[in-house]
């Protein structure tokens, strides 16, 4: 019961915690019951856990203490919710789902993307003037609790707009190479337009090509991973991706659905070799994923030998995986040590100077 409610703010899924009965465990669970049997998980808001022999004393320290403090000791979870937190009862409700007479159903999901595009000390990709902000960018690292994660995002969108309006101008392409450029890449988009404008069809084949890679991610890329599973499911997702234009809408007004597909179905293949490169390396569980492992350590004793885990290579906290699509449209990914934090001298009036004549802004940094 304790770990139900510590599963309210302790959100992600954390290798670190699933020993001693930690909260990480009830994902594993999930999991199992939603992808492996296929079956369906809920939460019953309307009665509280264990029926008529639940009893607060029960609860763990932290859990007793935090409803305690809420002055929320009495009732059931619904009626506890409503005391704490009215606006969450508010917000399914606004999306169709009445927590008073109904129970909500649950899943173990993607909600941040730690890591992310390669950048340098003004957020700048290894694409010149693209500059990705926020979790998008690779100074997302494992762990990062939310608030440094939107300081960080903050910090970046303000360093790269500095960097666009006072850096370095020299390396501008011309309006005419612009252009030039673009056009031919409005050509290639145009080509694929007018493809699928003439291949209209009532099965509309483009949604289940999406529910594919989707299904995909979510049994080989989620939070539980194994070597191999992610090196048949990466053959897969090629051999997918070269059935792009075996696709079907129903109405012209799928296109932007179809060419969504497009981006998406490159990133899937992308985020599966990102993650075999890694297992190869011999990674292990750390941040928000498991890896299996026969000899590792159990996840549970009453799920038995199966769910065997491998812990942490904390070696590899020394190094930063790249991952870019390489020759016949493959993705291949290489390994780099990571930036250490920078050791320097520095007096405030000589940066402060810098800063006033624009010097600063013409640093430059790795990718």
């Amino acid at each position: 019961m304790t770990d139900i409610f510590l599963k309210g703010y302790q959100w992600p899924f954390d290798p670190r915690k699933i020993p001693d009965f930690g909260s990480s465990l009830i994902d594993v669970l999930v999991y199992i019951e939603t992808v492996v049997k296929g079956r369906h998980v809920f939460m019953d808001f309307r009665q509280n856990p264990l029926g008529g022999s639940f009893s607060f004393n029960d609860l763990e320290p932290e859990a007793f203490n935090y409803l305690k403090n809420s002055d929320a000791l009495f009732g059931t979870p619904i009626e506890r919710l409503q005391k704490m937190n009215p606006l969450a009862i508010e917000l399914y409700a606004k999306n169709g789902i009445d927590l008073w007479q109904e129970p909500l159903e649950v899943a173990v999901c993607a909600q941040h993307n730690n890591g992310g595009l390669a950048g340098t000390l003004w957020w700048e990709s290894n694409i010149r003037h693209l500059f990705p902000v926020g979790e998008v960018n690779g100074s997302h690292g494992v762990y990062r609790p939310g608030g440094s994660a939107l300081n960080s995002g903050q910090v970046g969108s303000l360093r790269a707009a500095q960097r666009i309006a006072k850096g370095p101008k020299d390396d501008h392409v011309s309006r005419e190479q612009f252009e030039k450029a673009a056009l031919q890449k409005g050509d290639e988009l145009f080509h694929i337009i007018k493809t699928f404008s003439g291949k209209i069809d009532p099965t509309n084949s483009a949604a289940s090509y999406r529910e594919e890679f989707q299904q995909r991610m979510t049994n080989y890329g989620s939070h539980i991973r194994e070597i191999e599973k992610v090196e048949k499911a990466l053959d897969e997702a090629y051999g997918q991706i070269a059935r792009f234009n075996e696709q079907h809408i129903a109405s012209r007004e799928q296109l932007p659905f179809v060419l969504q597909n497009r981006h998406l179905v490159l990133a899937h293949a992308a985020y599966l070799e990102a993650i075999r490169a890694y297992l190869a390396k011999g990674g292990g569980s750390r941040g928000s994923y498991l890896v299996m492992d026969d000899s590792g350590q159990t996840v549970l004793d009453s799920l038995g030998d199966t769910w065997r885990y491998k812990p942490e290579n904390a070696e590899l906290r020394n190094v930063v995986l790249e991952t870019v699509l390489g020759k016949n449209d493959k993705f291949e990914s290489k390994w780099k040590p990571h930036r250490p934090i920078p050791q320097e001298e520095s007096w405030f009036e000589n940066v402060w100077g810098k800063y006033l004549k624009g010097e600063i802004f013409e640093m430059e940094g790795d990718v």
